[in-house]
């Protein structure tokens, strides 16, 4: 089943109209927030539409049709409404769609009120990529004295990765770490995008601020790669508060407020880190 990193749900408290200084437009007949993105790997899309003038504490009805037009294809769907409950108490509408999304084609999303006052964005979906080349740094001279120390991963024919992060379900302690690796890629000659590391110390220094005091082991890994286009601004997914209040920079709906977005998500275990994990481990307790 396809990996989708994080619910499109985001957080409502930085909503338009909870903070009375924060005016992002000069023009008044702006009505429309249009906030989320994509996913060409989700069977299930969801994008949030808000009526900027109106309270997220009061749920009212977002009184326009969202629809979603495929530009290469020339075909269109309408979004069906659905509304969250947030652990603030807010009520926000997420229209979604189950109709598939296809890499490498052009997006419109538009509100329309039955005024004419409308909002849309248009946006790109990226290309589908190869798996990600993964290096464990294990080699015959290995062994709990002689450690791997250095793990690396190769990301070919991206245009830009909007995140990329390892989920480590480690033993001993019995948790669960999810550490992104983003802002640590490096771009290589010919396009590929690099990433070079050291797992356990990462793991260590996440579990206790520094590096070995702790010595623990690994159940799983899994890589979670989130790719994307040049449109994407430099934020990455997990940046709440740039989704939620675009800058100028950031902000892609015309007639209104927000960012849309495509991505391409990608789920790929690691089996060899449980090799690392095992050596490293054993020459920490050593």
């Amino acid at each position: 089943m396809p990996v989708r990193l994080f619910a499109i749900v985001l957080s409502a408290v930085l909503l338009v109209g909870c903070e009375e200084s924060f005016d992002p437009f000069e023009d008044a007949e702006a009505r429309f927030s249009i906030q989320g993105y994509l996913d060409v790997s989700a069977d299930t899309q969801y994008v949030r539409v808000s009526e900027l003038q109106q309270s997220a504490f009061a749920d009212p009805e977002v009184n326009a049709t969202i629809t979603l037009d495929d530009l290469n294809q020339g075909t269109s769907v309408t979004l069906r409404d659905s509304v969250f409950t947030y652990e603030n108490g807010a009520r926000l509408h997420n229209f979604w769609t189950a109709a598939p999304i296809a890499a490498s084609t052009s997006y419109r999303i538009t509100a329309a009120a039955p005024d004419g006052a409308s909002a849309s964005a248009t946006f790109r979906t990226p290309n589908e990529i190869p798996a990600p080349e993964l290096e464990s740094g294990i080699s015959l001279a290995s062994s709990p004295d002689n450690p791997p120390m250095s793990q690396a991963l190769t990301i070919f024919e991206v245009d830009k990765v909007a995140d990329l992060q390892i989920r480590y379900e480690l033993a001993n302690p019995n948790t669960t770490l999810q550490l992104s690796y983003t802002d640590q890629l490096t771009r290589a000659p010919h396009g590929r995008l690099t990433l070079a590391f050291n797992a356990y110390a990462d793991v260590q220094e996440a579990l206790t601020g520094s590096v070995g005091t702790v010595c623990p082991g690994l159940r799983r890994a899994e890589i979670v790669l989130a790719t994307t286009t040049s449109e994407w601004p430099d934020f990455q997914l997990f940046d709440i508060e740039e989704l939620v209040l675009p800058s100028s920079e950031t902000n892609n709906v015309e007639g209104g407020l927000g960012f849309v977005g495509g991505i391409l998500t990608l789920g790929t275990e690691w089996d060899a880190l449980r090799g690392v994990f095992s050596l490293n481990q054993a020459g920490c307790n050593g």
